[in-house]
């Protein structure tokens, strides 16, 4: 039950959702069909409503993590170092090219799932990438695994 609802509402919603019909709900609650509807309606209402307040606070929430991770870049020194001059291998170098990433702060911002969509760039190329921007002391995006995926060659991901 969410703060905006009231316990008799949160009820009339909860009957619905199980697949009461209007009047019955009104029935069973001593209203009228009418007021039961109004009062689903506003139940959906404050639910879709609370949803986008959340949905908000998420891309906001994003952006102060992007505007950190800048300030972070800037206090490293790091916000002028290109990919060049960063030690990868050519694959990485040349799927960071061209997928039109030039600069470690460009790098900075993407996941690790940004990174794997692109053609041709493998968890190796990923791992090499990671501990290339741990070297330099780059504020990244990129999460350790933790799984037990292992690689055809057998090596441990």
């Amino acid at each position: 039950m969410t703060a905006s609802l009231s316990d008799r509402d949160y009820e009339f919603l909860v009957d619905r959702l199980h697949g009461l019909t209007l009047s019955r709900i009104a029935e069973r609650h001593g209203v009228s069909r009418e007021r039961a509807r109004q009062v689903i309606a506003k139940c959906i209402w404050h639910l879709l409503r609370a949803e986008r307040k959340w949905a908000a606070a998420e891309i906001a929430m994003a952006e102060m993590a992007r505007r950190l991770r800048h300030e972070q870049i800037a206090k490293a020194g790091i916000e002028k170092l290109t990919i060049e001059d960063l030690d990868l291998s050519v694959r990485a170098y040349h799927c960071l090219e061209s997928n039109g990433i030039r600069t470690v702060a460009q790098l900075c911002d993407l996941t690790e799932d940004d990174l794997l969509q692109s053609k041709n760039f493998s968890i190796v190329s990923l791992r090499h990438l990671r501990k290339e921007l741990d070297r330099i002391g780059a504020p990244h995006r990129l999460r350790r695994r933790v799984s037990g995926l292992v690689t055809e060659e057998g090596q441990r991901l």
